[in-house]
């Protein structure tokens, strides 16, 4: 098994290198002589104008091609791009037909070459009218009518959609603009970059969705192959199938001509509440924010996705609805920022590696924030496979940490064990094989003799034989819990405790309805805390309390010994009782917390095991 799990994340590894190799071998030429990169002239507009209307306008900005954008939401979604070029004699010969290539362009486009149209891809919609089919990032192939060509002063513009809606944020993922080079190329050379470009996109489409499935199947084979319980482990699955929904939408997608709109409106919901599963994957792990909280920011992160994407909803509701949704969603990637930092003062393992995958995926956003183009607007879905893997692999070291402590448990529990057996033994041969050594003398004496004083000692040494074998008994089984409540046999436990250690015990057991193992193992967990403050706290007094709610008991036990410094504290569970203790603890599902009291010198120890547990 684990064997194969290696495999799965050495393919992985070896698909993201590839990744980036293919970015760097399908890096295009151009020819300078009719390339129009440079300065090119920019506008945005609140509707799309017509190269008429564009010649009207004056408020012109400078911009490079190729770029990205940086855009205001108020300014409008169309932006305009305008430029004049001289074609060379040999584009103008009629035997030789040119084409328009564009190495890439964010999302759709229309051009238009000497005020005619000459192609487009994609939809233009209007305010917050959210459409799917628009291209992510593709090259454009537009053939060019030699008779609209000119020798001189040719005018180029060019289309394209800056967002769905007129409110900060809700621009299109990963920037907008011209990304690639724009030239023209005769016929056969434009026809070789595009199928080369298109085949390259197809490529990197099928590697991060076939990553995504590795992801997927090498989080189920550490599910399976682990001994220990991870309750976050559902959420890791879900947030890693919502990221692997969302990198659907990627070109590959367009190209086949997939037009599904309630599949593609499925996958963008994915995309909306991957950020909510992954808080709630962190929020498992430590525990921070109460149900409520999560409820409430559910429902607030459904309410509004149902706001923006149902076409009914007035567009005037939906920019109130994207900045709360915006909102929701930085405080869902701090509060998991939070999370991943609190495991790392922890010192959990795998910690580091989940805060570097989760900083890329948030780095990964945005484009403009990394200092390359980036795999064909591909960012987003990379850094989200960066965070997937990351988190397996955290985990995949989690599980080989628990597997050594459990080797290293195994042995010192068979070393406990043989311990407890010789320990037994020693009790039965020199205090129980005593007593009923003395028995026997004292009938074969009793039968001989005839001496009443005889049988006034056999019967004595049958009596301490007796309460010997109870205490070897109940070393072994809390017979007491058979007889008397579990209340009664903790109260029992800390009198003798007390009168034996001459230390003060107080006992707060709330009457509770158990099962028989599972008060066994209460009964024990109280045992060994109050057997170690009694070998090791220096204490004068111990406070025991039990008490049951709906979903879960919580045991508490609290001493004024000598105590811990924090350090101490964080690292209690080294030891071969505590990692006892620990175990037991984890095999009923619950949670064990050391710390210091605030009121006092000592130590406490809060165990909470759920009810469900049998």
């Amino acid at each position: 098994m684990w064997g194969l799990i290696r495999r799965g994340v050495l393919l992985g590894t070896t698909l993201l290198a590839l990744l980036f190799s293919i970015q760097v071998f399908s890096a295009q030429g151009f020819a300078q002589d009719t390339s129009l990169n440079g300065q090119w002239q920019f506008i945005q507009s609140h509707t799309l104008l017509s190269p008429q209307d564009l010649s009207k306008v004056q408020a012109w900005r400078t911009v490079n091609v190729p770029g990205l954008l940086n855009t205001n939401p108020t300014n409008g979604l169309y932006g305009n791009y305008r430029t004049r070029f001289n074609a060379p004699m040999r584009i103008t010969h009629p035997e030789r037909p040119q084409t328009l290539y564009i190495a890439g362009i964010r999302h759709n486009d229309r051009v238009y070459l000497n005020g005619e149209r000459i192609g487009q891809v994609g939809q233009f919609t209007k305010n917050w009218q959210i459409i799917l089919d628009n291209p992510n990032n593709l090259p454009r192939a537009y053939p060019l009518p030699n008779a609209l060509l000119k020798p001189t002063n040719n005018e180029l513009i060019i289309q394209i959609q800056l967002g769905f809606g007129q409110a900060w944020g809700a621009m299109l993922p990963g920037g907008v603009g011209i990304s690639g080079n724009v030239e023209i190329v005769d016929e056969h050379t434009a026809t070789k970059q595009y199928t080369q470009a298109v085949t390259t996109i197809h490529i990197i489409d099928s590697i991060i969705i076939l990553l995504g499935i590795v992801d997927l199947a090498l989080i189920v084979l550490l599910f399976k192959s682990t001994l220990h319980k991870f309750p976050e482990f559902i959420w890791l699955l879900l947030g890693s199938g919502l990221l692997f929904c969302g990198s659907l939408l990627l070109d590959i997608g367009h190209l086949q001509g997939i037009t599904n709109d309630a599949t593609k409106l499925t996958l963008l919901l994915c995309i909306l509440f991957t950020p909510l599963v992954n808080a709630i994957f962190f929020n498992v792990q430590q525990r921070l924010a109460t149900p409520a909280m999560l409820w409430s920011v559910t429902f607030g992160v459904t309410v509004c996705a149902f706001l923006l994407l149902m076409p009914f909803i007035p567009k005037e509701i939906k920019p109130a609805a994207w900045l709360v949704w915006s909102a929701l969603t930085a405080l869902l990637f701090i509060f998991s920022l939070v999370c991943a930092g609190l495991s790392i003062k922890q010192k959990r393992v795998g910690s580091v590696a989940m805060l570097m995958g989760l900083c890329i995926y948030i780095l990964s956003i945005r484009t403009q924030w990394l200092p390359i183009e980036g795999l064909y607007n591909r960012n987003l879905v990379i850094g989200s496979l960066f965070f997937r893997y990351a988190l397996v692999w955290a985990y995949f070291l989690k599980i080989k940490d628990i597997s050594v402590r459990y080797q290293t448990l195994t042995r010192q529990m068979l070393s406990k064990l043989e311990e407890q057996k010789k320990s037994t033994a020693r009790d039965i041969h020199d205090e129980l094989g005593q007593y009923l050594s003395s028995a026997k003398l004292h009938l074969q004496l009793s039968e001989k003799t005839g001496q009443p004083q005889h049988q006034t000692l056999l019967k004595s040494e049958l009596q301490n034989a007796i309460v010997s074998m109870r205490r070897i008994i109940e070393g072994l089984h809390p017979v007491v819990l058979e007889k008397r409540s579990l209340k009664e046999a903790i109260d029992m436990d800390a009198e003798r405790l007390t009168k034996r250690n001459q230390i003060c015990i107080e006992a707060d057991v709330a009457d509770m309805t158990v099962s028989l193992s599972n008060a066994a193992h209460i009964y024990r967990l109280v045992q060994e805390l109050l057997g170690n403050i009694t070998k090791h706290s220096q204490a004068k007094c111990a406070w025991v309390s039990i008490r049951q709610n709906k979903r879960s008991i919580i045991i508490r036990v609290e001493d004024d010994g000598i105590g811990v410094d924090h350090h101490s504290a964080a690292s209690m569970s080294e030891g071969f009782g505590h990692v006892s203790l620990n175990e037991r603890v984890q095999l009923l599902g619950g949670n064990i917390e050391y710390g210091i009291p605030k009121s006092r010198q000592g130590t406490f120890v809060n165990i909470t095991l759920p009810i469900a547990s049998d």
